[in-house]
């Protein structure tokens, strides 16, 4: 079963959701970007490459240092996380919170850019919503994915440093769009 065969199978399960599941889904969810652009620059510095094994011994030497230093850690929870984050939104069966979603945590878009986008030009297929309906699809598509992540239990897998990630990102302004 995939992913999101599985995300699916468990969105109806009777689990209580607590305030902090829901702040810790949005902060997951945040920082994505942040994550992204971390990934793609320790990418192009090619550092990621020095952890592919090789058959020459010192490049092996080499890779194993890389994969236990500190940058090479969180480069492979990172390069996973920002794999994961857009499956789960992508596993949210109803379009509309799927693509609200998608518009603020993936696309980088402000609550308010967000919900214009969905007024002026919603996505093919889908009726525009607005404010009132925005918020509430918001709300429900982040409970979704909330219930998934604690039935998984992922939630608990979190990495500590996401909530200092996204502080250092909003003090930059990292991954923002600006229109």
């Amino acid at each position: 079963m995939d992913l999101d065969g599985a995300l699916r199978g468990v969105a109806g399960l009777n689990t209580v959701l607590e305030k902090k599941d829901i702040e810790l889904t949005v902060t997951f969810l945040e920082s994505y970007i942040p994550m992204l652009k971390i990934v793609k620059d320790y990418e192009a510095t090619g550092a990621h490459l020095l952890m592919q094994p090789e058959s020459n011994s010192s490049k092996s030497l080499i890779a194993y240092a890389a994969s236990k230093s500190e940058g090479g850690k969180r480069y492979g929870s990172y390069k996973v996380l920002t794999q994961f984050i857009p499956e789960l939104i992508n596993s949210i069966y109803n379009p509309h919170e799927r693509k609200v979603l998608e518009l603020i945590y993936i696309d980088g878009l402000t609550f308010g850019e967000a919900a214009l986008s969905m007024e002026e030009d919603p996505a093919e297929g889908l009726g525009p919503i607005f404010g009132g309906s925005f918020a509430e699809r918001r709300r429900k598509g982040l409970k979704r994915i909330a219930l998934s992540l604690k039935i998984l239990g992922i939630l608990e897998l979190i990495p500590e440093d996401i909530t200092q990630l996204n502080e250092v990102a909003e003090r930059f302004k990292m991954g923002r769009k600006s229109h």
